[in-house]
């Protein structure tokens, strides 16, 4: 029973230990439909599209979670047929990382339902999918000032939730953040700073800055696309 046990602990981060049973309702099927697009409004084809139930707001993605499966098409649309469940948040979830079709050059997208979908025909209408950035920032002391650098990054993440509903972003909950955030310290004998972080094209970074714990933030704004992947910070 401890070893048991003990092994549900050490895995936890890999599995949750997941034994919530998502219930199917048995007369009722759903549909989803919608259509894939970039930002120039090309058609994205061979994205998963995949219906699931889960015990919280956040997709969990297993075998036992998928209620329907689909991808895009060359016309970059999207339809299939998905069961419904009673007990569980209903998501449908495009291009998850945990699919075998993820395709790791575009973001990923999730749309969260309450306990079971009240909708039985649900477009999505036009989604547009943005493309992945490996963002690298660095700074220089051009100026050889002797003083220890305070440095934020705000930036958009990968995999973006949103209500269902309403297409709106979770606020309340930091676990749904479609944004985040590193902060770093450099002090004057140190190395400078070279970081990458991953964000989507068509982005903005927000770089914050300050020279001192009780000075206020000074704020820059770097724009992130396919041709623009990279920021020297010189102060």
């Amino acid at each position: 029973m401890k070893k048991a046990l003990f092994i549900c602990i050490a895995g936890f981060f890999l599995t949750s230990c997941y034994r919530h049973e998502v219930r199917i309702e048995e007369y009722i099927r759903l549909g989803v439909n919608g259509k894939l697009l970039n930002r120039s409004e090309n058609a994205v084809p061979d994205i998963s599209v995949i219906s699931a139930g889960s015990e919280h707001l956040e997709p969990y993605i297993n075998s036992k979670a998928i209620l329907g499966t689909g991808k895009s098409l060359n016309t970059g649309i999207f339809s299939f047929v998905s069961l419904n469940s009673s007990n569980s948040f209903f998501s449908v979830n495009i291009n998850h990382p945990d699919t075998e079709l993820y395709n790791e050059h575009y973001s990923s997208l999730s749309f969260i339902d309450s306990l079971s979908s009240q909708e039985i025909d649900m477009d999505l209408g036009e989604i547009f999918l943005e493309p992945v950035v490996n963002f690298t920032i660095e700074t220089d002391n051009i100026s050889g000032r002797n003083d220890t650098l305070f440095l934020k990054l705000k930036y958009e993440k990968t995999h973006k939730f949103f209500k269902l509903d309403t297409f709106e972003e979770f606020r309340s909950s930091r676990f749904l953040a479609n944004t985040s955030e590193a902060n770093f310290r450099k002090f004057p004998d140190e190395e400078e700073i070279n970081t990458n972080i991953e964000t989507t094209g068509g982005s903005q970074i927000v770089l914050e800055y300050k020279f001192a714990e009780d000075e206020d933030w000074n704020e820059w704004l770097i724009p992130v696309n396919i041709t623009n992947s990279s920021y020297e910070f010189e102060y």
